[in-house]
């Protein structure tokens, strides 16, 4: 897969993209075909998890998953099992202060 193909929307397919090189746009491939059609956080993983994808492909979908659902989405049940949740909580809130100032 190229990433035109990405970019071209392959994700939006029915099925998943088949990761046969572990190349950036085959990992992207998969863990937004998970985003497009996730109805939630949990949703997305359980269904990459019933393809066996790889930590790759689990943490790109993760990381964009967490973004566009939000922490609530994410069940309290694992945000428990965190260390250091408040050092993440304020780490969070910097990045967001910081980022809200920076000007394109």
């Amino acid at each position: 897969m190229r990433a035109w193909q990405v970019a071209d929307g392959s994700f939006m397919m029915m099925e998943c993209p088949q990761n046969r090189h572990d190349s950036a746009p085959e990992v992207l491939a998969q863990a937004l075909w998970a985003v497009y059609h996730a109805t939630s956080f949990v949703d997305g993983l359980d269904r990459l998890m019933a393809l066996s994808a790889n930590n790759q492909v689990l943490s790109t979908y993760a990381t964009l998953a967490a973004a566009l659902f939000g922490e609530n989405q994410l069940p309290i049940e694992w945000c428990l099992l965190l260390h250091k949740t408040d050092l993440i909580h304020q780490l969070a809130r910097d990045l967001a202060v910081s980022s809200s100032k920076r000007s394109i």
